[in-house]
């Protein structure tokens, strides 16, 4: 029996300017083989089944995307992000009016995980196929975590009851898009869609994935992306 899966629509924020990183180069365009890490986190995404539609945020003063664009074999739309990670999302959002319908999903993927295995991905998928708002990939916290105030340690976290926020975040069109506009109109700060979501008063779904698929935040973590590039067999 052929495998059935729903139609998504993918927003991938890339409008970083790799401050954070210390880097001239945005860390979403540093190489790794013979391509660089934005490159590496499409294909990851595109190979879902049933991408309906691809739509990637860059920053206005971006001057990496006009020479990697040929580069992309998948169909994409490009929009103007914003400062942070949600105003491009949103952006994004807004780009979508009108293409997509309010129960649709939209699948948000840091472009800055291009390790993200496609098994936790389908899974992802699996487990919010009826849900009513949606849900995201998590890992499991193996470190003690630790309460604080001021130089003193105040208590222990029960890990058991806590989890990693990875991408991708999977969320229905309308119920997303209400949740961040509201969070902006409120001067919430959010960090990621759950955020949102949870602010709305939902309880999203979360599967628990591969460790791999973390985020590129720092220059030692270019050797570890390559070796798991390789471990995975898409660098050879």
């Amino acid at each position: 029996m052929k495998e059935s899966y729903p139609n998504i629509h993918v927003i991938l924020p890339a409008a970083g300017s790799g401050k954070r990183m210390g880097m001239t180069t945005p860390k979403q365009y540093l190489q790794i083989g013979d391509k660089c890490i934005l490159q590496w986190s499409i294909e990851a995404i595109c190979e879902y089944p049933s991408v309906a539609s691809f739509s990637i945020a860059i920053g206005k003063n971006d001057k990496h995307w006009v020479n990697v664009a040929p580069l992309i074999k998948q169909k994409t739309d490009v929009f103007f992000g914003g400062e942070e990670r949600a105003n491009s999302v949103l952006n994004g959002l807004r780009y979508l009016e009108g293409k997509v319908r309010e129960d649709d999903w939209i699948m948000v993927h840091d472009a800055a995980r291009p390790c993200v295995a496609m098994d936790d991905i389908k899974q992802l998928m699996l487990a919010i196929d009826t849900h009513e708002v949606g849900g995201l990939l998590t890992a499991p916290v193996s470190d003690t975590i630790k309460k604080v105030k001021g130089t003193k340690i105040t208590g222990t976290l029960d890990r058991e009851k806590l989890r990693r926020a990875l991408t991708p975040q999977v969320f229905r069109y309308g119920i997303l898009r209400q949740a961040i506009e509201v969070c902006f109109e409120k001067g919430i700060d959010i960090t990621d869609e759950s955020s949102a979501i949870e602010q709305a008063g939902y309880k999203p779904a979360y599967y628990d994935g591969s460790s791999d698929n973390f985020k590129l935040t720092h220059a030692e973590d270019l050797s570890l992306i390559e070796a798991i590039l390789m471990k995975q067999g898409r660098l050879v």
